[in-house]
């Protein structure tokens, strides 16, 4: 039996196997990257309880969201009304739009 010697690999193949082997690597590590990403924005629970105070004879209209806005109407007697903007991200009051009575 004659020995044969294996097929000597050309460079250019060796440099292509190289390449694919680095960006299987690096799709692994972005995989990684996007699944702890993921996780860590799991966890957040929103804002802590916002409270909107309400005088006496005041009642809450229709709430809706609009976008990352929430609007909140507030009717009632002539002191009461108005309506109240709040950022649903962290339950802050942005704004207020108060209805005094006309003079």
């Amino acid at each position: 039996m004659s020995s044969q010697q294996p097929p000597e690999v050309p460079r250019n193949l060796l440099a292509l196997k190289s390449m694919v082997f680095g960006m299987a690597g690096l799709l692994v590590l972005a995989a990684l990257i996007l699944i702890g990403v993921g996780i860590s924005r799991m966890g957040r629970s929103g804002f802590d309880a916002a409270s909107i105070p309400l005088g006496p004879g005041c009642q809450l209209g229709a709430v809706t969201a609009a976008g990352d806005r929430l609007v909140i109407p507030v009717a009632g007697n002539d002191a009461c009304r108005r309506i109240i903007i709040a950022d649903l991200e962290t339950g802050a009051i942005i704004g207020e739009f108060a209805f005094p009575p006309a003079e």
